[in-house]
């Protein structure tokens, strides 16, 4: 039977970002519903529990073409967890402060995370679909 070491790969992102954002998602929860921010704290941990289960299915399932369809749903769900998140954090006060401050410093506001939340999800989809569709 043949392995998918693509989807293998992007399964152990999925756990490691995961369980990092199952950690700071606890650590910032109180903070992000202090400051009104409560339905965003919600959704990133949603997207990190989601990822992190995404993540032990590709590795699980990464040999067995027929399992490694459920991975397609469930990189599906995290990046529209991901695209919901960064859409929610895009319109909150804090992201038009943080712009502010950074383009007062001269430092763009491009943040490599940010980056990194919506194309590991990304990635993970895209190695389940090729491995499926192979």
């Amino acid at each position: 039977m043949q392995k998918s070491t693509f989807l293998k790969v992007m399964g152990i992102l999925c756990i490691i970002f995961g369980a990092i954002g199952i950690l700071s998602g606890l650590v910032n929860m109180a903070m992000y519903m202090w400051i009104g921010m409560g339905g965003f704290a919600v959704v990133c941990l949603l997207q990190s529990i989601f990822m992190l289960v995404a993540g032990i299915m590709g590795v699980m399932h990464c040999a067995n073409k027929q399992k490694a369809a459920g991975c397609l749903v469930w990189g599906l769900i995290v990046v529209i967890l991901a695209i919901i998140s960064l859409i929610m954090y895009n319109a909150s006060d804090i992201a038009s402060l943080v712009n502010y401050a950074s383009a007062a410093v001269g430092v763009p506001s491009f943040n490599f995370l940010t980056f990194l939340q919506l194309v590991v999800p990304i990635l993970y989809f895209v190695s389940a679909f090729r491995f499926v569709r192979k």
